[in-house]
């Protein structure tokens, strides 16, 4: 028989222990320990009470190896098959001597030893929170006064327990409140969608205790969901190429048709689950919420577990739809954003086209009214100097004098005729031309040129024998400036090559007119205003050959690009083909060479 109990001790401490601890465990395991020492206890055992069942939260044994013992003990039916459950059904006290314990446990453990006990339930007024049961040898029944101050320190731990619970749950919310307000600080916090999504994918999780997140978006033009944002780096790259038709099964579809969350326990049988995806990525529980905004569907949330299969909680449910809700504004946010980015930029670069058509056309006036007021001077001069020939008759220093005067007036006059064609913009007479014959007739105006700078081209033509609907005068003008730029980009001779091909683009098949040199190429400070007129990096270039060329691209239709190259430079004219009529290609249709 144990000494005698001080009882104001006894429940001082327990109250003392409760004062000092909020975290369950800390709290269960200092008053288990301060029972042992009390009632000379071998175990003493917590039990909660949930779901119809008595489930071990906590023990705390004299014998370490009395442990294993506890084992059947771990989940037992609230009800009168076992001791705790007929403690805990009839919320009273019960104590027993060494042979009702082995009769009344033998049900439950079927080799029980000989153990006085005792058992009291740890209930409040409101509910019924668990069961404390404690053991001692055969020898020593608990006595009435021990059987009265054992409820006593039952009730006070109930309330312990409660408290506990309310500060846990308490705790819990702060953090899911902490959670919820840092996730919607960083989905708020930015205009850019795919950092918003990213940073939404990751938390998510966190928030159900999951493993996995997913974002889809519906696809405004064709209705179809698409992979936008997933937590798991493995699964990133392939979920990011997903698009599902409309129709097509899966748990998010299913949520944004029903406007609210949809939770399967058993993702792998269920067919409401898109079961080709989840054979890729092994999903136990899956749970998907729908992304909408006053009405309108934007896409969907899908979180999952790999690790267990779950009853999603309505609290859990609760919480990611209050996230789902956030992002769902920070999406609408964020398309918004970029759509308004874009109509600025469009703006920008409407505003700078106009600046910049305002300006071509002060030039283009300016370079008429310069060309023509030069033009009739420099007639006077070649004429001037063609009388001079024939009347002195100049040799030596005097005849080269002439010619250097002849050549200066030569370039000024070319410089004359870029201005001229540059101020004279006109539609293209497209008319059907044979490829081949514009491309020599280029050739063929470049070939002096090409021959004093030593500079051999090549001409490689593929599969465009059919005749072409251009400008014939302004597509060899363009030509010929393209070639005559390659030449003068290559100092002591080089390599021309001008390759012509159909390229598919847009719906439509593109002539490409490639002119390529051998020379060092185009730095790509230069090559952002190479088109730019009376732009030159030469000394006596005028800067209006390649504009030349792009205006007279865009009279085509087309374009005039500067293509990256290692070595060289490589400039592509791309001009919509246009169909000729049947009766007009059978005349000109050039036979392959």
């Amino acid at each position: 028989m144990p000494e005698s109990i001080d009882a104001l001790s006894l429940l001082f401490r327990l109250i003392q222990v409760g004062n000092e601890s909020t975290e369950m465990e800390a709290l269960l395991d200092a008053n288990l320990q301060h029972l042992l020492l009390a009632f000379h206890a071998e175990s003493a055992v917590i039990f909660r009470a949930a779901e119809g069942r008595l489930r071990l939260v906590h023990h705390a044994t004299v014998t370490p190896d009395k442990t294993r013992n506890l084992r059947s003990f771990t989940d037992l039916p609230l009800d009168d098959s076992t001791f705790a459950g007929r403690v805990a059904r009839s919320r009273q006290t019960q104590a027993l001597d060494s042979g009702q314990w082995v009769q009344q446990i033998t049900a439950a453990y079927p080799s029980p030893s000989p153990r006085a006990g005792i058992g009291t339930p740890l209930a409040t007024s409101k509910q019924l929170i668990g069961v404390l049961v404690m053991t001692r040898g055969p020898e020593c029944p608990f006595s009435a006064d021990e059987v009265r101050l054992v409820e006593m320190c039952g009730a006070y731990l109930a309330l312990a327990i409660e408290h506990a619970t309310l500060f846990a749950n308490e705790r819990l919310r702060i953090k899911d409140l902490r959670l919820l307000l840092e996730m919607g600080q960083v989905i708020t916090g930015s205009l850019d969608l795919e950092e918003v999504l990213q940073s939404a994918v990751m938390n998510l999780p966190r928030l159900v205790d999951a493993t996995d997140a997913w974002i889809w978006l519906i696809d405004p033009a064709t209705g179809f969901l698409h992979g936008a944002a997933a937590s798991s780096s493995v699964h990133r790259e392939h979920f990011l190429k997903i698009r599902l038709a409309p129709g097509t099964t899966s748990l998010a579809a299913a949520a944004i048709a029903q406007r609210g969350p949809v939770r399967v326990k058993d993702a792998k049988s269920s067919s409401a689950v898109n079961q080709t995806l989840n054979l890729r990525y092994n999903m136990k529980s899956l749970v998907a919420f729908p992304l909408q905004l006053r009405g309108e569907a934007l896409g969907a949330v899908s979180i999952g577990d790999t690790d267990r299969e779950r009853l999603w909680s309505d609290f859990e449910l609760e919480r990611a739809t209050v996230m789902a809700d956030q992002l769902a504004v920070a999406v609408a946010n964020a398309r918004f954003f970029a759509d308004l980015k874009q109509s600025y930029q469009a703006l920008a670069r409407t505003q700078a086209q106009l600046v910049q058509s305002e300006r071509l056309a002060a030039l283009g006036e300016l370079a008429a009214v310069v060309a023509h007021e030069v033009r009739n001077p420099l007639g006077v001069i070649f004429n001037s100097m063609a009388g001079l020939r024939r009347l002195l008759k100049p040799t030596g220093e005097a005849e080269a004098l002439l010619n250097m005067a002849r050549e200066e007036a030569e370039r000024l006059n070319t410089i004359v005729g870029d201005l001229l064609d540059f101020s004279r913009p006109r539609s293209p007479d497209l008319r059907p031309h044979a490829l081949r014959d514009v491309i020599a007739a280029a050739l063929h105006a470049c070939q002096a040129i090409c021959t004093t700078q030593g500079v051999q081209v090549s001409v490689d033509i593929r599969d465009l024998d059919e005749p072409i609907l251009v400008d014939e005068s302004m597509l060899r003008q363009g030509l010929v400036n393209l070639i005559l730029n390659a030449v003068q980009a290559m100092t002591g001779g080089g390599r021309v090559t001008v390759t012509a091909r159909a390229e598919p683009r847009e719906d439509q098949v593109w002539l490409h007119l490639d002119v390529s040199d051998s020379g060092p190429g185009v730095p790509p400070a230069v090559a952002e205003k190479i088109f730019q007129p009376f732009f030159t990096t030469r000394a006596t270039g005028s800067g209006l050959g390649l504009a030349v060329v792009k205006s007279i691209a865009e009279a085509h239709l087309g374009d005039v690009v500067l293509q990256p190259s290692r070595s060289g430079a490589t400039f592509t004219l791309r001009l919509p083909l246009r169909e000729v009529p049947p009766e007009e290609a059978s005349e000109l249709k050039t036979a392959p060479r």
